[in-house]
């Protein structure tokens, strides 16, 4: 036996489940091809996307947390982060929603970084992008 508590295995397995529903979920949602899931740098991806959509669903959860004495409050800094990922999010999916293939929406990230920057007297500005250029 390995050592681990039965319950303890079980809670891993019912992770490890959820972690493959997610892959298979945002694989499908990204239009990937199922013969690329198996592709380390396809995997990575997916892997870093849910990770950030992860932590941006649980500080959006925390946004209620505040200890006495800390300024700015948890859930200010909560608030900023989760507009960072966000942002984030957005441009992982860059050209990948589905068939649509939808480009990042620019306003919306610009968006949500200058809410998360406000409060240094940051922000972001949007330069006209010459035709034909990458983002």
């Amino acid at each position: 036996m390995s050592g681990e508590r039965p319950e303890t295995s079980l809670s891993i397995k019912r992770a490890d489940k959820r972690t493959d529903e997610r892959f298979v979920t945002n694989a499908q949602r990204f239009s990937i091809p199922v013969e690329n899931w198996d592709n380390p740098s396809v995997k990575m991806f997916i892997d870093t996307f849910n990770r950030v959509e992860a932590l941006e669903e649980d500080l959006a959860a925390e946004h209620h947390l505040d200890v006495a004495g800390m300024h700015p409050s948890l859930s200010m800094r909560f608030a900023r982060v989760d507009n960072l990922l966000r942002a984030a999010m957005e441009m992982l999916a860059d050209g990948l929603e589905g068939k649509s293939r939808r480009p990042a929406d620019r306003g919306y990230i610009k968006d949500k970084v200058n809410l998360a920057l406000e409060p240094y007297g940051l922000t972001v500005i949007e330069q006209p992008q010459p035709s034909g250029s990458q983002r």
